[in-house]
């Protein structure tokens, strides 16, 4: 019971083209594994990416310096989990 709910509500929460990778998985397990290869991955490629999201990163007039030091951070989060 509680693993369809875990399903459900990864299926939810995600875009329709990330629910197109995962279709059809039925455990919590299986979506969280195939979800952590796509997007934890550690190639110097994605190192390399996000190195130049945080060096191009600009400040835009739309935005808030909060949401800038938000945006930031989370590069941040990404680059040293890796």
């Amino acid at each position: 019971m509680l693993n369809g709910k875990v399903v459900a509500h990864i299926y939810m929460t995600i875009s329709n083209k990330v629910l197109e990778d995962i279709k059809g998985m039925t455990s919590g397990h299986e979506v969280w594994s195939k979800l952590k290869t796509m997007y934890e991955s550690t190639t110097v490629v994605n190192q390399g990416n996000l190195m130049r999201r945080l060096i191009v990163a600009q400040l835009e007039d739309a935005k808030s310096a909060e949401e800038h030091i938000s945006t930031f951070n989370g590069l941040l989060k990404i680059n040293f989990k890796m």
